[in-house]
């Protein structure tokens, strides 16, 4: 019961901005809550008492971090063009990629899909430094624009 009591003391303190400092255990709580649009559960608590049961919050907690986390990379991969590769090979947060699944069957092509896989995650250099493949003679700054110069 002392546990409890200190945090409902400091969980008190933090709502009624009665501590100088927002830093430790409870602005920490507080922030995490919002950040996954949890607070709604902490003012319930704070205002009934009521919390929901611990198993049930886990599976809360899990939901909303993970639609959080797949929102955030959804919204990364297909608005950032460094991802324009990836995005074809990597299609969900929680799945592993393609090539990571035929990995699993065929585990003697390992090192070649890790090298395709890292090819995959190459981005054009910054500097649009322009290269002249020898085998077509066009010009490029993307190091997989003629991949098949160095594919005999």
């Amino acid at each position: 019961m002392l546990c409890k009591s200190i945090f409902l003391t400091r969980l008190f303190s933090f709502k009624l901005n009665c501590t100088v400092r927002k830093l430790g255990f409870i602005p920490d709580v507080h922030r995490i809550l919002k950040k996954y649009g949890l607070l709604n559960y902490l003012e319930t608590f704070t205002d009934t008492g009521s919390f929901p049961r611990k198993q049930i919050w886990k599976i809360i907690l899990r939901d909303r971090i993970r639609d959080y986390e797949q929102n955030q990379w959804q919204q990364r991969i297909s608005t950032d063009p460094d991802f324009d590769r990836f995005r074809l090979l990597h299609t969900k947060l929680n799945e592993p990629s393609i090539l990571w699944k035929i990995a699993l069957r065929k585990p003697g092509l390992v090192p070649q899909l890790s090298l395709l896989l890292r090819l995959c995650t190459l981005t054009p250099a910054a500097d649009n430094e322009l290269n002249e493949c020898y085998k077509c003679g066009l010009m490029y700054n993307d190091v997989l624009h003629c991949l098949s110069s160095v594919i005999p």
